[in-house]
């Protein structure tokens, strides 16, 4: 399942891991640089979005043609992209290994020698403001930004899309160059290839190639911006919307524990047991039995840095008429899991599903997957987590684990209840759906 790593540093700093998946012909080179939308301030807000679709251009002071560019990728059958998350840039070229050289140079010189085209810089601008504009017109946006005031105030996450479209609006060629020079490092970058090649002539090659003509950067760290604010709930928030027949119920959980806690291991196998298939707690009773749902959704969201920012949410779009009593049934089923242990079959059930995942990955050629899994541990850790060891860590969480996990983040003092629609319920029953969640 897993890949062969080599892990090794230019003299300027840079890290680069190498990622053999035999002999298929096929290769991929990342530039993955640890600075994201949580970097960003009230003066910055949307640039690593704008910047990282300039990356997607890979262009330089050698290559300085976007057209050109396009047809020179496609000429070799190229698949390519860019894409920001709130840590992390990354942009990347696949294709044949035997073009690695050509993939190389253009990769290299976009990172050591970028080249912003006056066109191309407004024609993104336009295409970033339409892809917020999008965004901001999806239907619970509204309450989706309402939330994230509540519980992350203060910090970017709190941010609207029309905050960040205006400054998007706003943004310079000279705005988006003084972001790249402030976190565009050496030593905030990592290089990772993947796919078939000899390790000894794929880091020569890396060695001669523009990534070694960039210049060393201090060692300092990159400051990531912590949350400082301590959430207390319970609260239950409505946020009305209109033209639609249903109503969005969302049970939000701080989690208080970050992406590399072994908490993670339980919480997946606690969602699992509530939401994973018919035959799970929260499905049993709202569908199978009661027949309130047509699904339930699930969503783990733990950051790699800050363990304020972590989330367990729970969600239902329904009825109206419905939503009292689904409140009432989630908050009996979370309960259960804080009284008593899962039983042994349960346990057995969500762990198996984890094995089928590993048998899945087995057999994957998935560049992407190997990629971002490896890179986010050396970005984060320093060393490749191989996935054969995250497995494990599935097989060795107990039900003792789960129902102490589960008194944890199943506290009043975690909880947001959400709901959104047209309709809203009366204060009476605000009330007491509320009440129910303060066992």
């Amino acid at each position: 399942m897993d890949k062969k790593t080599y892990i090794k540093k230019l003299s300027n700093g840079i890290k680069c891991l190498f990622i053999s998946t035999g002999n298929d012909g096929l290769i991929q080179i990342d530039v993955n640089i640890r600075t994201g939308m949580y970097h960003e301030d009230n003066d910055t807000l949307g640039l690593s979005h704008f910047l990282e679709h300039l990356n997607g251009y890979f262009l330089s002071k050698k290559y300085q043609d976007g057209r050109q560019m396009e047809e020179k990728l496609n000429y070799y059958g190229t698949f390519s992209n860019a894409f920001t998350t709130d840590y992390l840039t990354s942009y990347w070229i696949k294709g044949q290994k035997k073009n690695f050289d050509i993939y190389l140079d253009i990769i290299s010189n976009s990172f050591n020698e970028f080249h912003l085209d006056k066109t191309l810089f407004k024609q993104e601008k336009n295409a970033v403001i339409e892809e917020l504009q999008s965004l901001k017109s999806e239907k619970w946006n509204k309450a989706d930004e309402k939330i994230s005031k509540i519980l992350y105030p203060k910090h970017i996450e709190s941010k609207s899309l029309e905050d960040e479209i205006k400054n998007v609006k706003r943004a310079s060629i000279n705005n988006i160059l003084k972001l790249r020079q402030k976190y565009y490092k050496a030593h905030n970058t990592l290089i990772v290839v993947t796919g078939d090649f000899n390790i000894n002539s794929m880091w020569k090659m890396i060695r001669d190639s523009k990534f070694s003509k960039i210049v060393a950067s201090e060692e300092n760290p990159i400051p990531f911006p912590l949350l400082k604010y301590d959430y207390k709930g319970p609260r239950l928030v409505y946020t009305k919307i209109g033209n639609t027949d249903s109503t969005r119920l969302q049970f939000i959980y701080k989690t208080h524990f970050d992406a590399f806690s072994n908490k993670k291991y339980a919480l997946d196998l606690l969602n699992s047991c509530l939401c994973h298939d018919f035959d799970a707690r929260l499905y049993k009773i709202l569908r199978m039995d009661k027949g309130l749902i047509y699904s339930i959704s699930s969503d783990i969201s733990l950051d790699n840095q800050d363990s304020d920012m972590g989330e367990y949410e729970l969600s239902v779009e329904i009825s109206f008429k419905n939503v009292e009593d689904v409140i009432k049934y989630v908050a009996i089923e979370l309960k259960k899991l804080t009284e008593k242990m899962i039983t042994k079959k349960e346990m057995t059930k969500c762990k198996n599903i984890f094995l089928t995942k590993k048998l899945d990955m087995s057999l994957t050629q998935d560049f992407e997957k190997y990629a971002g899994f490896y890179a986010n541990s050396v970005m984060w850790k320093g060393k490749v987590i191989k996935f054969e060891d995250e497995f494990k860590k599935y097989d060795k969480v107990t039900r003792e684990d789960i129902i102490n996990l589960a008194k944890e983040l199943f506290d009043k003092d975690n909880v947001l209840i959400a709901y959104s629609g047209e309709k809203k319920m009366t204060k009476k029953i605000e009330k007491l759906s509320l009440d129910r969640f303060t066992w």
